[in-house]
């Protein structure tokens, strides 16, 4: 084998070698089904004026959390509840479409799903939003992964 022969083997080897190595970012529904999720702020988003906090108005919600599966999902009220006849574990159905940029989810018992925009996920947070009634405000919801 000539040296020339001999280099040019060996660098396709080695490029062939790095590529494989290269590891794939993971999905949207591969984040979003990690970790648990607590919401961390909850409030309406109005052009003009301050937003108004919703996670604030009930304490209660500061510690619910939810765990995503495969379409499904639970709720956990958390150790502070909003009332105690509450079930503690409420579950759910989720899908990402759009090429997952809207996130809709149906709790059992909701008359309707709700579809939220899927602004960011990474490994440890996630922001949602959708429009409210109000043309000039949204809602927008952030979570941690904890």
């Amino acid at each position: 084998m000539t040296p020339f022969l001999r280099w040019s083997l060996l660098a396709t080897v080695s490029i062939l070698s790095l590529s494989a190595c290269k590891k794939e970012e993971p999905t949207r529904a591969e984040l979003l089904m990690g970790p648990k999720w607590l919401t961390t702020a909850f409030y309406t988003e109005r052009k003009g004026q301050d937003n108004y906090d919703l996670l604030g108005v009930g304490t209660c919600y500061s510690d619910d959390f939810k765990v995503y599966t495969t379409g499904k999902y639970t709720r956990d009220e958390g150790a502070i509840k909003c009332d105690p006849s509450y079930p503690q574990v409420t579950a759910g159905t989720w899908q990402l479409t759009e090429n997952e940029t809207k996130f809709t989810i149906r709790e059992v018992g909701w008359a309707e799903s709700e579809t939220w925009t899927l602004v960011e996920i990474t490994s440890s947070t996630m922001t949602i939003e959708k429009p409210s009634a109000n043309p000039d405000a949204k809602f927008v919801r952030k979570f941690k992964a904890i």
